[in-house]
């Protein structure tokens, strides 16, 4: 299940994207993970009131200058959700087609699905090979080459090694097919 909780302009967007991904994944989607998709506007939704200044930092700090990040298992309302938070002024500021938008979030859903936490440290190239895998396995590796080179061709691109050794890593033939990548895991 997945619940979109954004500032009402990027409702639709997000909706329609998610529509998509989820046509992609033919019916794939566990329905009983629960997904919260939000946007950094409207992050203040998310959390109390005494949490706000504190999340809305985390998030803005780490979204400034990218995609989109996630948190599995936040508690939301006083339950247990999986997080993505989209920063989507960047995404307009980019100009990502929808199918670069659907990468990005397919992306994100790869960190949750794919639950490389488990076996490895919270932050590491290997997370993100997974997430991208994940992306590309249900069709979207070249939307998400676009939107990485869309990012590195701005004028504020963070991490642009990690980027580009992703970039790498997606167009290597077989990189994946060598069991460095565990199976799919719903939780």
């Amino acid at each position: 299940m997945i619940e979109i909780c954004t500032s009402q302009n990027a409702t639709d967007l997000l909706t329609n994207s998610i529509n998509r991904i989820t046509e992609r994944l033919e019916n794939h989607l566990p329905e009983e993970i629960p997904i919260v998709v939000s946007d950094l506007n409207n992050i203040n939704a998310l959390f109390p009131s005494s949490a706000i200044p504190n999340e809305f930092q985390f998030y803005s700090r780490i979204l400034r200058n990218g995609f989109g990040i996630t948190q599995p298992k936040n508690f939301i309302g006083g339950v247990r959700k999986h997080l993505i938070v989209l920063n989507t002024e960047f995404i307009t500021r980019l100009k990502l087609s929808e199918s670069e938008l659907d990468a990005v979030i397919a992306h994100e859903l790869g960190h949750i699905l794919n639950e490389p936490n488990r076996d490895i440290p919270n932050f590491s190239e290997e997370q993100e090979y997974y997430a991208d895998f994940f992306a590309s396995l249900i069709g979207l590796k070249e939307p998400l080459l676009s939107s990485m080179t869309k990012y590195l061709e701005q004028e504020n691109a963070q991490n642009s090694e990690l980027f580009n050794l992703r970039i790498r890593n997606l167009t290597e033939e077989n990189e994946f097919g060598n069991g460095n990548i565990r199976k799919l895991q719903n939780e």
